[in-house]
């Protein structure tokens, strides 16, 4: 099991590994010379001025005024529900967009989520925390779930399953060329975003 130190190790690379992502976008755009020096001590040098005339000045100057624009909002966080009984025209048209937004997106029915959750809750509830299963015999627990249809439950599995890729560091068909970089938020390609892993590529894979 691993201990405080270990997390902190750990903790401390994906810190580094975000850091350093971010200057690798820079290189890549041109904005920072692609010369990197490491000191007798250890450290990373390269050149910070772009980061020091640009982004440190405009960044400074967003956030203030983010900042200034949540205060003038920050009163309607305590508008009690009598206060705002009814949804606005805006909040309606929301609600009502969501169902087919989903569909597109991800090719199955908003209403069917719960049920298609569920059995990764029946796992957990029978002390598996890590399930390692064919595709087909999940694919059949999902089908066993009420008003689950074939599409919805093969659907679902494509839409929350990171398939295996030759090559770690190229986006397959279907994705944006970024999509598999690990210093990105909300990238397409990582286990938080399909936490169903398919460890081969056989046409039933585990």
């Amino acid at each position: 099991m691993a201990g405080d130190i270990d997390l902190g190790r750990l903790m401390a690379d994906a810190a580094i590994l975000f850091h350093f992502g971010g200057y690798s976008d820079a290189m890549r755009a041109g904005v920072i010379r692609q010369i990197i020096r490491i000191s007798p001590a250890g450290d990373v040098l390269m050149d910070h001025s772009f980061s020091e005339k640009t982004i440190t000045p405009f960044g400074q100057v967003y956030q203030a005024a983010r900042l200034s624009n949540a205060a003038t909002s920050y009163q309607k966080n305590f508008v009690s529900d009598a206060d705002d009984a009814e949804p606005s025209e805006e909040s309606k048209a929301l609600q009502g967009e969501l169902p087919t937004a989903w569909v597109e997106e991800f090719g199955f029915d908003f209403e069917r989520l719960p049920a298609l959750l569920s059995v990764f809750q029946d796992f957990a509830m029978e002390g598996q925390a890590i399930q390692i299963i064919p595709r087909s015999a999940l694919l059949a627990a999902l089908r066993e779930k009420p008003l689950v249809s074939e599409n919805d439950a093969s659907r679902f599995l494509d839409a929350f399953t990171l398939v295996h890729r030759p090559d770690w560091s190229v986006s397959p068909k279907g994705f944006q060329p970024h999509a598999w970089q690990p210093w990105r938020f909300r990238r397409q390609l990582s286990v938080v975003s399909r936490p169903i892993l398919a460890m081969d590529l056989s046409d039933d894979p585990t």
